[in-house]
């Protein structure tokens, strides 16, 4: 993928982003809020340490939850898909960090 393709599929992320926090907002429950804190909480240890190995997957299962939380299935899809297609490039920026 070049950088440029890169580029315009972090701009998708970042809409798709916006309006799975807009509708997660709306729906999470006091459990859901909570579980996301806890992540949080586990990420923010995890860059403290420079860890990248532990707060990658961590950030994953935060924005995917968040994504869950938005309730419509085809947003998920969506978002799942091009989360995948980004992976490689998270991860490098991540680790580089």
């Amino acid at each position: 993928m070049k950088m440029e393709e890169a580029g315009e599929m972090y701009e998708v992320r970042a809409w798709l982003e916006e309006r799975i926090g807009r509708r997660a907002a709306e729906r999470a429950d006091e459990a859901a809020i909570l579980e996301l804190r806890w992540l949080v909480a586990r990420m923010w240890e995890a860059g403290l340490a420079k860890d990248a190995e532990a707060y990658y997957p961590l950030n994953l299962q935060f924005h995917d939850r968040l994504a869950q939380l938005a309730g419509n299935a085809t947003l998920l899809a969506i978002y799942r898909g091009l989360v995948e297609s980004l992976h490689p490039w998270r991860r490098h920026t991540i680790a580089a960090g």
